[in-house]
């Protein structure tokens, strides 16, 4: 019995009341089950042989801290992946809002001027010449519609 309990444990790389000590650290008013308390041993054990495989495949005869910097990166990088993550989409929906702003200020400008004033042919030109007559017998004033080039003076 005892050499079974004793092939149990060393299957794990690290001990396990060390690995419970430091979930419930995080996890205080839960129970953790026996299989997540090994999963996670087993998956620090592997983490480790594969930042050590990493920090083993540069050329130094030392390991140096710099060493376990690069090949720690990617499990470290995720949360700050995150962050910058959270941070572009912030400044995009900045963006969004003044871009929203902006076009509602454009159009409201366009809101105010009157389509007519956009119509060719609307502009109505005061000429004291030949002006057609109203049913009045008084002249009314041709728009440039009606005028030939001739009398636009261009």
């Amino acid at each position: 019995m005892v050499m079974a309990k004793k092939e149990k444990l060393e299957k794990f790389p690290y001990p396990t009341a060390r690995i419970t000590r430091q979930l419930r650290c995080v996890i205080k008013d839960k129970m953790i089950s026996s299989k997540v308390k090994m999963a996670t041993n087993q998956f620090l054990g592997d983490l480790t042989e594969t930042i050590a495989a990493d920090m083993d495949a540069m050329s130094d005869k030392t390991v140096r801290m710099d060493a376990f910097v690069n090949a720690s990166r990617p499990y470290t990088y995720a949360d700050r992946l995150e962050e910058e993550e959270r941070e572009v989409v912030e400044q995009l929906e900045n963006v969004r809002i003044r871009m929203d702003k902006l076009i509602r200020d454009f159009r409201s400008t366009f809101d105010i001027i009157d389509e007519d004033d956009f119509k060719v042919g609307h502009e109505v030109l005061h000429d004291s010449g030949s002006g057609t007559e109203d049913g009045d017998g008084a002249e009314k004033p041709k728009t440039i519609a009606d005028m030939t080039i001739e009398e636009m003076d261009l």
